[in-house]
């Protein structure tokens, strides 16, 4: 996981994430054109998505010109037995675009993830505004949470840094709700519940943020 921080330059950008797909029947592989704003751990966005979807690189070639980049990749489906590979279907091509839009999503600009009359919310949208940094707000009650935004938040911090427990929330729920924890029934309790949520949560170029400081807030 890369938790360099972007270039503040780039910062300033905001290059649209295109996902395009055509099949080379002939060769029978899937060519996958991308183009998003040029980020530290793009690549490694990219590549641990091609993972995550069984995907195998033919070849790639990938090109940088100021703040944006572009690549182009010749995939193949590894088969569920064997060690050969297909190209991939329409409806395989329409599901890989999507998981990787929501991934490539939070490159595009870091994105502060809060409930408005939050007082540590305003304390950070404040201190952005103040520095004229561009973000921009996910309000988690009204736009809600999403099984892909826990995925990658978990996958970067634990849970206990992620959940609050000393929240009106939390004291809210039954004891056995509250018991026996883990990384998954967490998951599921923000999932059903998305004020158990620590605020706010700020994410960028794959660096994930829980609650405000000034001095984390000055590296994002």
């Amino acid at each position: 996981r890369v938790t360099r921080p972007a270039p503040r330059q780039v910062r300033m950008f905001t290059t649209r994430t295109i996902v395009t797909f055509s099949a080379d029947e002939g060769n029978d592989r899937t060519i996958m054109e991308l183009v998003a704003s040029d980020r530290p751990g793009l690549l490694s966005t990219v590549g641990r998505v091609f993972v995550d979807q069984g995907l195998d690189i033919e070849t790639a070639k990938v090109l940088t010109i100021g703040e944006t980049s572009g690549g182009r990749f010749l995939h193949r489906r590894r088969q569920q037995t064997g060690t050969g590979c297909r190209c991939l279907c329409t409806a395989e091509r329409q599901t890989h675009r999507e998981y990787r839009q929501q991934y490539l999503k939070a490159y595009e600009v870091l994105t502060i993830y809060g409930i408005p009359n939050c007082d540590t919310c305003r304390k950070a949208r404040k201190f952005l505004d103040a520095r004229e940094t561009p973000y921009r707000f996910h309000d988690l009650r009204a736009d809600g949470v999403s099984a892909g935004m826990l995925d990658r938040w978990l996958a970067a911090i634990e849970w206990k840094a992620l959940m609050n427990t000393r929240s009106t929330t939390w004291r809210g729920l039954a004891d056995n709700d509250k018991s026996d924890m883990n990384t998954d029934k967490a998951k599921a309790l923000m999932l059903a519940h998305p004020t158990l949520i620590k605020r706010p949560v700020a994410e960028t170029a794959g660096v994930i943020s829980v609650g405000f400081s000034a001095e984390r807030y000055q590296k994002l």
